[in-house]
Protein backbone atom coordinates (compact mmCIF):
# COMPACT_ATOMS: atom_id res chain seq x y z
CA UNK A 1 0.00 0.00 0.00
CA UNK A 2 2.63 2.08 0.85
CA UNK A 3 4.49 1.77 -2.53
CA UNK A 4 1.57 2.22 -4.32
CA UNK A 5 0.44 5.43 -2.66
CA UNK A 6 4.10 7.00 -3.26
CA UNK A 7 4.29 5.92 -7.20
CA UNK A 8 0.91 7.89 -7.02
CA UNK A 9 2.97 10.72 -5.35
CA UNK A 10 0.82 10.76 -2.48
CA UNK A 11 3.19 11.70 0.68
CA UNK A 12 1.47 9.68 3.00
CA UNK A 13 -1.81 7.16 3.72
CA UNK A 14 -4.53 7.51 6.21
CA UNK A 15 -6.34 4.85 7.30
CA UNK A 16 -9.75 6.23 9.44
CA UNK A 17 -10.71 2.43 11.24
CA UNK A 18 -14.34 2.59 12.83
CA UNK A 19 -14.87 -0.68 13.70
CA UNK A 20 -11.64 -2.23 13.91
CA UNK A 21 -12.38 -3.13 17.91
CA UNK A 22 -15.93 -4.33 17.97
CA UNK A 23 -15.25 -6.20 14.04
CA UNK A 24 -13.31 -9.19 16.19
CA UNK A 25 -14.92 -8.33 19.53
CA UNK A 26 -18.10 -10.01 18.37
CA UNK A 27 -16.57 -13.01 17.01
CA UNK A 28 -14.48 -13.63 20.17
CA UNK A 29 -15.98 -17.44 20.75
CA UNK A 30 -14.55 -18.47 17.42
CA UNK A 31 -10.89 -18.79 18.25
CA UNK A 32 -9.95 -19.44 14.54
CA UNK A 33 -11.73 -16.50 13.55
CA UNK A 34 -9.79 -14.12 15.90
CA UNK A 35 -6.38 -15.91 15.30
CA UNK A 36 -6.72 -15.71 11.42
CA UNK A 37 -7.99 -12.04 11.80
CA UNK A 38 -5.57 -11.01 14.15
CA UNK A 39 -3.08 -11.41 11.82
CA UNK A 40 -4.25 -9.64 9.48
CA UNK A 41 -4.94 -6.45 11.76
CA UNK A 42 -1.40 -6.58 12.92
CA UNK A 43 -0.05 -6.16 9.62
CA UNK A 44 -1.79 -2.71 9.84
CA UNK A 45 0.70 -1.88 12.62
CA UNK A 46 3.82 -3.80 12.17
CA UNK A 47 5.57 -4.17 8.96
CA UNK A 48 7.88 -7.41 7.97
CA UNK A 49 10.23 -4.40 7.07
CA UNK A 50 11.16 -0.92 7.97
CA UNK A 51 11.64 0.75 4.85
CA UNK A 52 8.13 2.13 3.60
CA UNK A 53 8.31 4.77 0.97
CA UNK A 54 5.44 7.20 2.54
CA UNK A 55 4.09 6.52 6.13
CA UNK A 56 0.79 4.87 6.98
CA UNK A 57 -1.34 6.65 10.10
CA UNK A 58 -3.91 5.07 11.61
CA UNK A 59 -6.80 6.40 13.45
CA UNK A 60 -9.04 4.27 15.34
CA UNK A 61 -12.44 5.28 16.49
CA UNK A 62 -13.10 4.47 20.80
CA UNK A 63 -16.82 2.82 20.54
CA UNK A 64 -17.14 2.58 23.86
CA UNK A 65 -14.71 1.86 26.93
CA UNK A 66 -13.70 -1.56 26.95
CA UNK A 67 -13.61 -3.17 30.09
CA UNK A 68 -17.09 -1.78 31.87
CA UNK A 69 -19.80 -4.12 32.59
CA UNK A 70 -22.04 -2.14 30.58
CA UNK A 71 -22.25 -2.15 27.02
CA UNK A 72 -21.00 0.97 25.81
CA UNK A 73 -21.64 2.89 28.80
CA UNK A 74 -18.69 5.18 30.06
CA UNK A 75 -17.27 4.44 33.30
CA UNK A 76 -17.78 8.05 35.00
CA UNK A 77 -21.54 7.52 33.93
CA UNK A 78 -21.18 10.57 31.62
CA UNK A 79 -21.86 11.14 27.88
CA UNK A 80 -18.77 10.19 25.95
CA UNK A 81 -16.75 13.88 24.72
Amino acid sequence: MSKHAKRLGYDGVVLLLDVLILWPASHSADIAFVQLEGRKLAKLVEAQTSDRPVPIISFVARQRDLGTGLRGAPENGSAPG
